[in-house]
Formats: structure tokens, C-alpha cells, sequence
């Protein structure tokens, strides 16, 4: 047996794996000023457009300065807002309902790779079944073109129609749902291994946006007040 030769072999193959990873997490700086970038402009716009809710940006660069410095991430996410609906549930009864949370989140991987997920509306008395949806696994993030953000901006907007209750969900809108649905369910059967772990991984960034924006909400209306 030639371990010897066996071990050069892997010793250069986990050199290159290296080199590979390196690489990956070089290009999330350019990926994620990219992404900032596109969504500050799309947050300005809805605004000029008197979208219904504002949408905000998050990053891992706006959290740098933090003691709790998260992974890799770009989030575009939607505000929170109330439904006209108040809670008929004796524990809080009489309470406006509102919802919140829809989100299209990227999440950078140790390995470099990139996982797009898609986080629905919900509220007090409405969370869909499905509480993500991973919709591609691109394996650099320089591999994100411009048109893969703009497609995945839309269908963001898609997703928060068909998962609010004031959306008005069109049969473009309800297509790119079903492909959004098949290609997540083709990802948790030949990705199970990381498909939880992704999950896992950005859920306690989503949870901090969406009590941020509410705590952002409740100081805004008190002052109202």
C-alpha cells in the first residue's frame, strides 16, 4: 500500500478545497454590497410609489459593530401591519391582529455556498404551514447575476400576495408559487442534510428582524399617542 502517494493525493485535494472555500467567502463582500444596493433602491421606490407597507433592508454589515455578529446575510423584508382583524381568543381578546415576516433572505454557508429563502406573512391567527420555502443553492456567490435578483425580488412580491390577507394573488403570481413550491420540496429531497441546518441558521436572524420592526412599530404608535 502506497499511503504515501494516498496521502499527497488528499493533502492536494484538501489544499484546493481550501483555496475553493477562500474564495467564496471573498465574493460575498461584492454579492452583498450588490444586493444592498438593489434593495435600497426597490425600498425608495415603493415608498414613492405609496406601497401599502415600507420594505427594509438587513445585513450582516449593518450588524458588524454587534456582540452577537451573525453569518453571511442580505434580507429584504417587509414591515409589519395591521390586518383590521382583531383576536378573538379569550387570552387576547380584543387585540388588532397584525402580520409580518414576509422576507426574501440569502445566507452564506462555512463552505462559501449561498441558500435563497423565502419566509411568508403571518400573523397571530394566520401562519401557513410551511414556514420557509428554499428556492436554490448557488454554489458562489458571484454566480448571483442581476437578473437572478430581480426574478427573485418578484417573487418575493408573489409570495407576500399569496401569504397576506389583503394580497390579491394573479395566475403569474400563483405559477411562480407552484414552481417556488417544487423546487423547494426538490431541495429538502436531495439536500436534507443542509436543507435544516439552513433553516436553523437564518431563523433566529428572521425572528430578531421581525421583533425589531414590531418593538419600531409600538415606540411610532406611542408617540402618536
Amino acid at each position: 500500500m502506497d499511503t504515501v502517494k494516498l496521502l499527497k493525493k488528499e493533502s492536494a485535494k484538501f489544499r484546493k478545497g481550501w483555496k475553493r472555500v477562500s474564495n467564496r467567502r471573498k465574493a460575498w463582500k461584492d454579492f452583498e454590497d450588490k444586493a444592498i444596493n438593489t434593495f435600497d433602491s426597490i425600498c425608495l421606490e415603493a415608498r414613492n410609489q405609496n406601497l401599502f407597507e415600507n420594505l427594509y433592508v438587513d445585513s450582516s454589515k449593518n450588524r458588524a459593530s454587534s456582540n452577537d455578529s451573525p453569518p453571511p446575510f442580505v434580507t429584504l423584508l417587509w414591515g409589519r401591519h395591521p390586518t383590521g382583524q382583531t383576536d378573538f381568543r379569550e387570552e387576547s381578546k380584543g387585540k388588532l391582529v397584525a402580520e409580518g415576516g414576509c422576507a426574501l433572505h440569502y445566507s452564506q454557508f462555512p463552505s462559501g455556498e449561498v441558500g435563497v429563502v423565502f419566509y411568508p406573512f403571518k400573523s397571530e391567527l394566520s401562519e401557513p404551514n410551511k414556514k420557509y420555502y428554499v428556492y436554490k443553492l448557488f454554489s458562489t456567490p458571484s454566480k448571483i447575476s442581476d437578473k437572478d435578483l430581480y426574478n427573485h425580488i418578484k417573487l418575493m412580491f408573489s409570495y407576500a400576495h399569496y401569504s397576506s390577507f389583503m394580497g390579491k394573488i394573479t395566475a403569474a403570481d400563483w405559477y411562480r408559487m407552484k414552481w417556488l413550491q417544487i423546487r423547494s420540496k426538490l431541495r429538502e429531497i436531495w439536500h436534507s442534510d443542509w436543507v435544516e441546518f439552513l433553516f436553523k441558521r437564518v431563523q433566529k436572524i428572521i425572528d430578531n428582524q421581525i421583533d425589531e420592526l414590531t418593538k419600531s412599530n409600538n415606540s411610532s404608535s406611542n408617540k402618536a399617542n
